[in-house]
């Protein structure tokens, strides 16, 4: 990531992931925040072409929207999670849910009071944004393969994320 991005890469461990990247929005003195998960699904390139494009455009978050991903359980909670987010936002959101993602820090510190810790930071972080009249804007990325580990997603964290997104709601 130093080498493609110029960026100084953080890795946080032993935190729950919203926790992880709360204390990096907080620590860092950047102006943007670029994330990814760890799997290998995404690469630093992909980390590279978003923010080349926040740069280049009038964007405060650039977020990868990966094609279609199958059928099954797991893409279609997805797209629930992405259509419930597109009511609460009031603008369709095509992934919810991709790890790649570049920020402006300063959009992510006025957010943060509101923002969880668990894994439904990225629901929260882009339907809140949406709401709150940030500009977001999502990219094709190519999605790849998981190159390791397993996914810790698990149903109950779709309902979490289902809850998080109807107080987003509430709050506006």
């Amino acid at each position: 990531l130093e080498t493609i991005c110029g960026c100084t890469t953080l890795v946080v461990r032993n935190m729950t992931y919203g926790a992880a990247i709360l204390k990096v929005i907080r620590q860092v003195t950047t102006p943007y925040i670029g994330t990814m998960d760890a799997d290998g699904q995404h690469t630093a390139r992909d980390i590279r072409r978003l923010l080349d494009y926040i740069r280049t455009h009038d964007n405060d978050m650039v977020i990868g929207a990966r094609p279609h991903r199958g059928v099954g359980p797991r893409p279609m909670a997805s797209h629930l999670l992405n259509l419930a987010a597109s009511i609460v936002a009031g603008r369709h959101v095509p992934d919810l849910g991709c790890g790649a993602r570049v920020f402006r820090r300063d959009m992510a510190l006025e957010l943060a009071p509101r923002l969880p810790e668990g894994f439904d930071f990225n629901a929260v972080l882009t339907t809140l944004a949406l709401v709150r009249g940030y500009r977001v804007q999502w990219l094709d990325i190519p999605h790849r393969p998981r190159q390791q580990g397993k996914s810790h997603v698990r149903l109950w964290d779709g309902f979490r994320t289902l809850g998080s997104l109807s107080k987003v709601a509430r709050w506006e």
